[in-house]
């Protein structure tokens, strides 16, 4: 029972650190269409539209890079799916901080 509950806890922290989606370039690759599907751009023009973003208008963290709080703006705008959904794909545990996420990426595509 113990060793369950230890493992079931490895499994959270490890979803925690790893969310839904991720649109990082860490190795795990989502197909172009479904790229394109949430975000409206596929990988190669992401990749353009964040080289473009100086490197001080976006905070990179532990939690999320600059590439995933663009990411988040573009899903917003495309599927206008609420702060609280986009908290539950990314991992992000507070609606506020979405709406703060949200601004920033606004801000630097400004």
């Amino acid at each position: 029972m113990k060793e369950e509950l230890q493992t079931k806890d490895s499994k959270i922290d490890e979803l925690k650190q790893n969310p839904p989606l991720n649109f990082d370039d860490n190795g795990i690759k989502m197909s172009d269409t479904s790229f394109k599907a949430l975000t409206g751009l596929n990988q190669d023009q992401l990749n353009d539209l964040c080289s473009h973003i100086s490197a001080s208008a976006l905070r990179h963290t532990d939690i999320r890079s600059p590439r995933t709080t663009i990411t988040c703006l573009l899903i917003k705008l495309r599927l206008g799916v609420s702060h609280q959904t986009l908290c539950t794909l990314f991992s992000i545990e507070d609606v506020r901080k979405m709406s703060r996420i949200l601004d920033s990426a606004s801000s630097a595509l400004i």
